[in-house]
C-alpha cells in the first residue's frame, strides 16, 4: 500500500481505556432552564467558583441592579473595594449584550467588568481586548466562557474559562488604588441608620450584643471596603479562626452564611454536615437557603433578624456550629 493509500484508509473506532471516563461538555440549559431566573441567582451564591478563575475575591452587593431602563445581572465588590459589574448570557455573545456591558460599566462606574457567555465570538474577544488596551487605565474587562462538564454519567460540574483578561492590570490597580477603609462597629451601625435601614441596624446591634455577652470568647474581624462595611464574628479553634457568618451594610443590610469557608473546617468539610446546618437554618421562619449553596456564601436579609425570636434561633444555630468544631463549647441550651 502506498503512503497515499494509507492516508485515505478509514479511521478505526477508538477503544476506550476502562481506567478512564469520557469527558462531556453540556450546554448551560442542562443545569438551568432560564438564565435570569435560575443561573444568575445560582451564580450570586457561588461567586467563589468564578473568583478562583479570575484571581479575585468577590462579594455580592446587589442582583438585578437598575441602570436606566436596564438591569445589571450582578453588582459586586472585590477585596480591594472595587466595583465589579457582571453581565451573563446563555449561548453566543452578541452585539446587544456588548452594548449592555458598556452601558453597565459607565452606569455603575465599575472598575472590573465581567462578561460571561457559553461562547465568546472572535469579534467580541477582539472588542474586549481592544477595550483593555485603549480605554481608561484603571478599568479592566474580562471575557469568560461557561460550560457544564461531566464524566460519563456523572453529575455535571460548572466550569469557567477565562478567555480575555486585562494583562498586568490587577497588579497595577492594586498599587494605585486609594487606601482601603477599615470599618468599625460604630461606622457600620451609623451606615445602616443613615440609610434608613432601621430593622437591619436593630439586628446588627443584637449580633454585636451577642458577641460581647457570649461565653465563647468570640472576636470580631472588621473588613476593608470602599462602598460597604462588613464584619465577621469568629472563634479561635484548634483548626484556626472560624467565622461561620458575616454581616454587611450592602443591599439594605445583609448576612452571608460562609459555607465556602466552613467546607475547609472539620467536620463541615463533610457536605452532610453542611446540609445539616442548612436544614437547621431553613427551619427558621423566613430563611430559605437552596441546596446548591453548600459551597457558596448565600445571603439572608439582615432585617429579618430584627425579630428577637428569629435572631435567637439563628445565633443558636451558629453556636451549634462552634460546638461541632470544638466539641462542646456552646452554651447550655444551644
Amino acid at each position: 500500500m502506498s503512503s497515499d493509500d494509507s492516508t485515505n484508509a478509514p479511521m478505526m473506532p477508538s477503544v476506550q481505556d476502562p481506567r478512564f471516563g469520557r469527558l462531556r461538555s453540556l450546554p448551560a440549559s442542562e443545569g438551568w432552564t432560564h438564565e435570569g431566573r435560575y443561573f444568575t441567582p445560582w451564580l450570586a451564591e457561588n461567586l467563589d467558583l468564578l473568583g478562583v478563575e479570575l484571581g479575585l475575591e468577590l462579594r455580592l452587593v446587589k442582583r438585578e441592579h437598575p441602570i436606566g431602563r436596564y438591569s445589571l445581572d450582578l453588582l459586586l465588590e472585590d477585596a480591594e473595594g472595587r466595583t465589579v459589574a457582571v453581565e451573563n448570557q446563555f449561548g453566543r455573545t452578541d452585539h446587544d449584550h456588548l452594548g449592555k456591558v458598556l452601558t453597565y460599566c459607565a452606569g455603575a462606574e465599575a472598575k472590573v467588568v465581567i462578561w460571561i457567555a457559553e461562547t465568546l465570538t472572535e469579534e467580541h474577544v477582539a472588542a474586549l481586548e481592544w477595550l483593555n488596551e485603549n480605554t481608561v487605565e484603571d478599568v479592566g474587562f474580562f471575557g469568560v466562557e461557561f460550560e457544564l462538564l461531566a464524566i460519563d454519567d456523572s453529575k455535571p460540574a460548572p466550569h469557567f474559562r477565562v478567555v480575555v483578561k486585562p494583562n498586568g492590570w490587577v497588579k497595577r490597580v492594586r498599587r494605585e488604588s486609594p487606601p482601603r477603609r477599615t470599618w468599625t462597629r460604630e461606622e457600620i451601625l451609623a451606615e445602616l441608620d443613615g440609610r434608613g435601614d432601621t430593622q437591619a441596624a436593630v439586628a446588627a446591634r443584637g449580633i454585636f450584643d451577642w458577641i460581647h455577652e457570649s461565653d465563647l470568647d468570640l472576636k470580631v474581624r472588621f473588613h476593608h471596603g470602599l462602598t460597604g462595611g462588613w464584619f465577621t464574628p469568629y472563634l479561635d479553634t484548634r483548626h484556626g479562626a472560624l467565622g461561620p457568618f458575616s454581616v454587611g451594610t450592602t443591599s439594605g443590610g445583609s448576612l452571608e452564611v460562609n459555607f465556602q469557608y466552613l467546607a475547609r473546617t472539620p467536620p463541615f468539610d463533610d457536605e452532610r454536615k453542611r446540609e445539616e446546618l442548612r436544614s437547621r437554618l431553613n427551619a427558621i421562619q423566613g430563611i430559605e437557603i437552596p441546596p446548591t449553596a453548600l459551597r457558596g456564601r448565600p445571603s439572608i436579609s439582615l432585617a429579618l433578624l430584627a425579630d428577637s425570636g428569629i435572631l435567637a434561633r439563628f445565633l443558636e444555630a451558629m453556636e451549634w456550629v462552634f460546638a461541632q468544631v470544638e466539641g462542646g463549647v456552646a452554651r447550655p441550651g444551644s
